[in-house]
């Protein structure tokens, strides 16, 4: 009996034993859960804060590289404001052929050119391109080739300003354009046309560096072989400080016949009291009246002296002449002044000239020719009206 009782005690101790193992492994599996789920939750949390993170990053990023193309955009337009570029043309003494085989450069202009840097940043490899192109005209003797030919070296160039309009400068070109050899120049809508000949002609200049607040300086001669209006452009290019990328300013000028006509001793004025005693002593070409003068035109005098180089201290009367010389092709063209406003501001010109018979370096003009360059210069001449 006492052993029956023993057994029975052992089995029920062993029961509890297992009961309590039971109940320690089931709260130790919770625990573990619970942790795990913990970690699991905290690695959800910090993956969603990374992602936040980036995200924010990214954003940041962008509007950092948003902003530093913007900036980048403004200076490059802020040193493009900053660029000054002058072109001033005076006619020069044309250029006779140096050989028989050679195009006789029979008018000449000298443009004058400066780039101004206004800005705070040094322009590097800054590089000047002329382009020229023959102005197109609805006149049949105007649609014809012209010869060109481009030329830079330090040459004595007239001041720009109207008050030094006695005054030469010495420029010595910081802007070098390689001498451009004669092309023939093609009216716009015929250059496609003829192989023979281009519509435009372009040159560019040797590279060159403009520091800040500098100006860059060129004088470049050009010289052609027929009395025709060119359009002109220079173009300057340089590289920006901020991208590295080819930024470019673009300036449109005009070559005119002002500019070509009147070279050394070739365009001059004459007093009204000196006209007859010049005409009879033969010391000054001074246009005979014709049978019928030409059009009429109103000039500003302000112009006329600028133009002329009419000193202040000279007087301009009715009967005065503005004198235009071509000896080459044997024609001499004149404003006789025909009355004077009230306030001594405008004048009523007319044309006047004749043919000397001189010799001529080139073909004599014909009447229709003649008649279109007095319609061209007319044009000029009249609109600077003020």
């Amino acid at each position: 009996m006492e052993n029956l009782q023993t057994a029975d005690t052992d089995k029920t101790s062993d029961s509890q034993q297992n009961e309590q193992t039971t109940e320690t492994n089931t709260e130790t599996d919770t625990g573990n859960n619970t942790y795990v789920n913990a970690l699991s939750d905290s690695t959800v949390a910090i993956g969603a804060s990374l992602q936040n993170m980036q995200q924010i990053l990214l954003g940041n990023m962008q509007q950092v590289a948003q902003m530093t193309l913007s900036m980048n955009t403004m200076m490059e337009e802020m040193v493009r404001r900053a660029i000054s570029i002058g072109v001033f043309a005076k006619a020069s003494a044309p250029q006779a052929p140096e050989a028989e085989e050679s195009v006789g450069s029979l008018y000449s202009s000298v443009l004058r050119i400066s780039v101004t840097n206004n800005s705070p940043i040094p322009l590097v490899n800054l590089k000047a391109s002329l382009h020229f192109a023959q102005r197109n005209s609805n006149s049949d003797a105007a649609q014809s080739k012209q010869s060109v030919r481009i030329a830079s070296s330090p040459v004595c160039m007239p001041a720009s300003s109207e008050q030094e309009t006695s005054a030469n400068v010495k420029i010595n070109p910081v802007i070098e354009f390689e001498p451009l050899e004669t092309t023939t120049l093609l009216p716009v809508d015929a250059g496609a046309q003829d192989e023979g000949g281009s519509s435009a002609v372009q040159q560019e200049s040797k590279p060159t560096n403009i520091g800040t607040g500098a100006t860059a300086e060129s004088a470049v001669c050009i010289s052609v072989d027929a009395l025709k209006q060119l359009d002109g452009q220079i173009t300057v290019t340089f590289i920006s400080p901020g991208t590295g990328t080819p930024l470019s300013v673009n300036h449109r000028f005009g070559v005119h016949l002002m500019h070509l006509i009147g070279g050394t001793n070739q365009r001059y004025f004459c007093a009204a009291k000196d006209v007859a005693r010049k005409l009879e002593d033969h010391s000054i070409k001074v246009p005979r009246l014709m049978d019928s003068p030409g059009p009429s035109i109103t000039i500003d005098l302000a112009y006329l002296r600028n133009a002329f180089s009419v000193p202040p201290v000279d007087g301009i009367d009715v009967g005065s002449v503005f004198v235009l010389l071509s000896d080459h092709n044997s024609i001499m063209l004149g404003l006789r002044v025909s009355s004077i406003d009230a306030g001594s501001q405008h004048a009523e010109c007319e044309w006047i000239g004749d043919r000397d018979g001189a010799a001529a370096v080139g073909e004599p003009l014909s009447d229709q020719a003649a008649s279109d360059v007095i319609r061209l210069l007319s044009q000029e001449i009249s609109s600077h009206i003020c």
